[in-house]
């Protein structure tokens, strides 16, 4: 039998939106659009497993870009 300390920490959509600093009507729409992490159990119930939205979130990171030598900024 395993004990809840097994079970992957599922987030709800209020629960992930607020995890990630976003508003819940635009992770409805990654989530439509198939751009972010998610399962789904029904047409209707949709979570998210916690470490594979930091997972996500550090493959979104952008380096910041080197300036090149020879380009002056005005």
């Amino acid at each position: 039998m395993s004990s809840p300390s097994d079970h992957r920490p599922l987030l709800t959509y209020n629960k992930a939106a607020a995890r990630l600093g976003m508003p819940v009507g635009t992770l409805y729409a990654m989530v439509s659009e198939g751009r972010i992490p998610h399962i789904r159990f029904s047409k209707r119930m949709v979570r998210f497993d916690q470490d594979e939205l930091d997972a996500w979130v550090d493959a979104q990171r952008v380096a910041p870009r080197q300036r090149e030598p020879w380009r002056r900024d005005a």
